[in-house]
């Protein structure tokens, strides 16, 4: 059912702008943090889970670039837009010595989909509230790696989740000739997440030994710089 929503919600939006008489187009470069507290959950589960091995996390999804890209129109002093975003986090736990090799990483990356509206003031410097609500797609790649002298194993599969976000944020407005120039700061609330599905089989969902059911989680704090291009 998300994914129908989904689909119709891209598909029936952006013909919507493209043929609105008023267009911009803009670019976002950002950065932020994330929640992921099932996986990090998931990683001191696996750190204890081989004896007296001390396995390090040398990574625990931390906040990394985010990039965008929008598309509006303007109404007045309403602005409607759709944005599609990228983001990408990881997690890593590891063991090595002389004798061999433990790793565990699992690689995450999403696609963010969504509509957002605010008032734009007539000032060349404006402050603004953005609200934006919108879809989140998750793949994540899960690998591990066991080699201890001759012997070694490793695997790595695939999986997605669909969920849903509300992005709130507050900013400034700099016009500049055909130009605009938004400094961003917020918080994305990433909620209704999809228990991981492999990718090869949408109905097998991933179940870890520690009966744990993860789901991704994008919540945090976002702040970005956004380059908006009047088409008109």
């Amino acid at each position: 059912m998300k994914k129908t929503l989904f689909y119709i919600f891209v598909f029936i939006a952006l013909p919507s702008i493209a043929f609105s008489q008023n267009v911009n187009l803009g670019f976002s470069l950002g950065t932020g943090t994330n929640s992921m507290n099932n996986l990090k959950d998931y990683q001191d589960y696996y750190s204890r889970s081989f004896g007296g091995l001390d396995l390090e996390k040398a990574s625990s999804f931390p906040g990394y670039v985010n990039y965008s890209a929008t598309i509006e129109t303007e109404l007045r002093r309403s602005i409607f837009g759709f944005n599609l975003g990228y983001q990408s986090t990881g997690g890593r736990v590891i063991y090595s010595d002389y004798s061999g090799l433990l790793r565990s990483d699992q690689t995450l990356s999403s696609f963010s989909f969504g509509g957002y509206y605010f008032i734009k003031n007539k000032n060349a410097i404006s402050p603004f509230l953005h609200l934006e609500l919108g879809f989140i797609n998750t793949k994540m790649n899960f690998s591990e790696e066991i080699r201890v002298n001759t012997f070694s194993e490793d695997f790595s599969f695939d999986l997605n989740s669909l969920g849903s976000y509300i992005h709130l944020k507050t900013g400034y407005l700099f016009q500049v000739s055909e130009i605009e120039l938004r400094p961003e700061i917020g918080y994305l609330f990433n909620f209704f997440n999809e228990q991981f599905r492999f990718s090869e089989n949408e109905n097998a969902l991933l179940k870890l030994p520690n009966n744990s059911k993860p789901k991704p989680n994008w919540s945090g704090f976002r702040m970005a710089l956004r380059i908006v291009f009047d088409l008109k």
